[in-house]
C-alpha cells in the first residue's frame, strides 16, 4: 500500500516513521524545504519513555507533482490548513484512495469529505502523546487505548480493517 503522510510535524512524523519502520511505502509531504531537507538527511530522532532514542529515514517531499497515486492519505495539519494541505496532493491519488484525519478540531471530515466523498474519509482518534523536541526530534508516550478508526459515512469494509491491521503492524494498535 502506498501512503501519503500529509504533514511531518509531530503525529504525522510519528505515524509516517512506525509505518516507514514496519516496511511500507510511506511518503510525508511538508510545504516546508528546510524541514524536508533536514528530515531527508538525518531522519526522525523519536523518544519513548523507558527506550533508547530511534533514528528512522523517512521519505520527504514538498510537492505532490509527478508522484504515482497513493491508496492511503494520512492528514496530520491543523484544522486551518486542511483544505489548503489536500488540494495540491489530489492529484497523486485515485478514486479508491482513502483518506484518514486523526486532527484535532471540528469539520475535518466534512472539509476532506467535501474534496473526495464522504465514503472515502477515515475519522480517527488517538490517546496517545506526541510532542516536538526539536527540529527532527519528537518525544512519544503511549496513550491508554487503541487508535480507533472508523468510516465518515457507509460501513466498516475490508479496506478499513486492513488499514487498522497496517497501523497495528506499525506498532500502532488500532481498533
Amino acid at each position: 500500500m502506498r501512503i501519503l503522510v500529509v504533514g511531518a510535524g509531530a503525529l504525522g512524523g510519528f505515524v509516517g516513521a512506525g509505518l516507514t519502520r514496519a516496511g511500507e511505502d510511506v511518503t510525508l509531504i511538508t510545504e516546508n524545504p528546510a524541514q524536508a531537507s533536514l528530515l531527508n538527511e538525518a531522519g526522525l530522532s523519536i523518544t519513548r519513555v523507558g527506550q533508547d532514542e530511534v533514528t528512522v529515514p523517512v521519505h520527504v517531499v514538498t510537492s505532490a507533482e509527478g508522484l504515482a497515486p497513493f491508496d492511503l492519505v494520512f492528514i496530520a495539519v491543523k484544522t486551518y490548513q486542511t483544505e489548503e494541505a489536500l488540494q495540491p496532493v489530489l492529484q497523486a491519488t485515485h478514486d479508491r484512495t482513502l483518506f484518514l484525519t486523526m486532527q484535532n478540531g471540528f469539520g475535518n471530515a466534512e472539509c476532506i469529505s467535501a474534496l473526495v466523498g464522504a465514503e472515502r474519509v477515515l475519522c480517527g482518534i488517538t490517546y496517545h502523546s506526541i510532542q516536538h523536541t526539536g527540529p527532527n526530534r519528537i518525544h512519544f508516550r503511549a496513550g491508554t487505548k487503541p487508535i480507533q478508526i472508523a468510516p465518515h459515512a457507509g460501513k466498516i469494509t475490508p479496506e478499513i480493517e486492513a488499514i487498522g491491521k497496517l497501523l497495528t503492524g506499525a506498532g500502532l494498535p488500532t481498533d
